[in-house]
Formats: structure tokens, sequence, C-alpha cells
């Protein structure tokens, strides 16, 4: 049974917190994301979650989060 890479990242900006659930298949893509998250985007990567899912039928997609007083 083939086993996904998950990650959830947490960033923060002000007041602004940013959470993003992603595939982590690709490590490149989980990289990118912090790198433009932090170094174009201005925000301060606060925290990360990884976990391995053996059910294939999660979605792929990307999900985002964004939470503000």
């Amino acid at each position: 049974m083939a086993t996904r890479r998950f990650v959830k990242l947490y960033f923060k900006k002000d007041e602004d917190i940013w959470i993003e659930v992603m595939n982590a298949e690709e490590n490149i893509e989980v990289l990118e994301k912090i790198r433009k998250s932090v170094m174009v985007d201005g925000y301060m990567l606060i925290g990360w979650e990884e976990w391995y899912n053996d059910d294939l039928s999660f979605s792929k997609d990307r999900t985002e989060y964004r939470i503000t007083d």
C-alpha cells in the first residue's frame, strides 16, 4: 500500500496567522513555499507538522487557511 506524506506549515506576519496544508511528496515544493512566504511575502515560519497517510483518496489539492483577529 502506498503512503503519502503531508505537511502543515504555520506562518505569521503581524497579527495574521496563515496555515497551509500541502502534499509533501516533493520536498522542493515545500521548500519553495517556505522560501516564497518568508523571503518574498515577509511571513515568519513559526511551526510545522508532518504526517503520513495511507488513504490515497485524500485530495492532493493544497488547502490554506488565514486567521486574523
